[in-house]
């Protein structure tokens, strides 16, 4: 009996204590998808051209990054093959961000019914080195891309959540 208690203790603990993160899905009606993003992050709509932007709790007053989460949505030409704006928008993307990029992994990914394009590779901004982790999916003339940024030596905690927020994305 004793043990039996022991082991219901420890079940509880695991529930309440460390069973993880809490999910709220959000869904956008403008955008035609929902995704499951952590409940306790702050969310912003519309923030730095995103459909929305996830913030996670800041853990320390030293922190200089805060881990995020963001949706953006755009057009693609309509005769573009979703390769080829993959190929495309990851050339654009490693211009766009300052220094060199190394760390570079690609792959795919499937959300719901759809398979994506996955591209993580780490680059440093201002003295932080930064992990990101990104999916893109081109639907109906719509490009859905979630993106999960860190500092590099964070991603280890962090690519947990990031993968179920792309996997969790559903597109109408």
């Amino acid at each position: 009996m004793k043990a039996l208690r022991i082991i219901l203790i420890a079940a509880l603990s695991f529930v309440f204590i460390g069973a993880g993160i809490v999910w709220q899905k959000y869904t956008n009606k403008e955008y035609g998808f929902s995704i499951l993003l952590p409940r306790y992050w702050y969310k912003e709509e519309g923030r730095y051209n995103t459909a929305v932007m996830a913030l996670a709790p800041q853990t320390d007053t030293k922190d200089k990054f805060r881990e995020n989460i963001s949706v953006m949505v755009s057009y693609a030409p309509s005769d573009m093959k979703a390769e080829t704006y993959y190929a495309i928008s990851k050339d654009e993307v490693m211009k766009t961000i300052p220094g060199e990029e190394f760390g570079i992994q690609e792959g795919k990914i499937v959300a719901g019914l759809h398979t994506g394009r996955l591209l993580t590779f780490s680059s440093q901004a201002e003295g932080i080195i930064f992990r990101i982790i990104t999916g893109t999916w081109v639907i109906k003339g719509r490009v859905y891309v979630v993106t999960g940024t860190s500092e590099d030596s964070e991603f280890y905690k962090y690519e947990p959540t990031f993968k179920k927020v792309l996997r969790s994305i559903r597109i109408q």
